[in-house]
């Protein structure tokens, strides 16, 4: 079917739907004819909940997970974390899957992704200064790095041991990671094991 024939209002929904990460041309048309079909409340609740992304959703200014804006993240703002261990994580979504394992209680830092000049992503690019300045003010003595099993994220660990004062011991997590794994997709069971058996790395 050519998008052509759908009227603007649908081709601008499909388009909308193909920009989001692992939806093709016909999931997104797929979507896109659901909502059209289902009764209009479906269409309006999604609305609702699009529109309280912009008014309601922020990056905490302490660790950069999702907070409200000018707020501390429910994570920070709570005082049964333990304080001078600090787990610092590529993405948001590697707190989550942390989170949902149980295996850290310690506090989060979220770097926004890893260095990776081939993309052009670089050092200033990332919350690395934030993280600096954490580890001082919390005089934080444990950094744990839980990154993905890829070339960028042992890069950026590199670059983090020659950022972190020597006195911080830096651990990182691997055992049962396998080379190119990404923590989202990491079961719980094989995160525990990681974090378990996490290494220091030598600075």
């Amino acid at each position: 079917m050519s998008d052509s024939l759908l009227p603007g209002a649908i081709s601008d929904l499909v388009a909308a739907f193909s920009a989001l990460p692992g939806i093709g041309a016909k999931t997104a048309r797929r979507l896109a004819f659901h909502l059209v079909d289902a009764p209009p409340e479906k269409s309006r609740q999604l609305h609702r909940a699009l529109s309280r992304l912009d008014t309601e959703l922020a990056h905490c200014p302490t660790c950069g997970f999702f907070s409200r804006p000018g707020e501390a993240c429910v994570l920070c703002a709570s005082n049964r974390r333990r304080t001078g261990q600090l787990c610092v994580v590529g993405r948001i979504q590697d707190v989550l899957a942390i989170e949902e394992a149980g295996v850290f209680h310690g506090r989060y830092h979220v770097l926004g992704g890893y260095i990776s000049p081939l993309n052009q992503v670089f050092p200033e690019d990332l919350r690395l200064v934030s993280l600096q300045e954490r580890v001082e003010a919390e005089r934080i003595t444990e950094v744990i790095l839980a990154f993905d099993a890829v070339s960028d994220a042992d890069y950026t660990a590199h670059y983090l041991l020659e950022l972190l004062p020597r006195t911080v011991r830096v651990h990182r997590i691997a055992a049962g990671i396998p080379f190119g794994g990404e923590l989202e997709y990491t079961d719980g069971i094989t995160l525990s094991h990681a974090f378990t058996l996490k290494r220091e790395l030598p600075h």
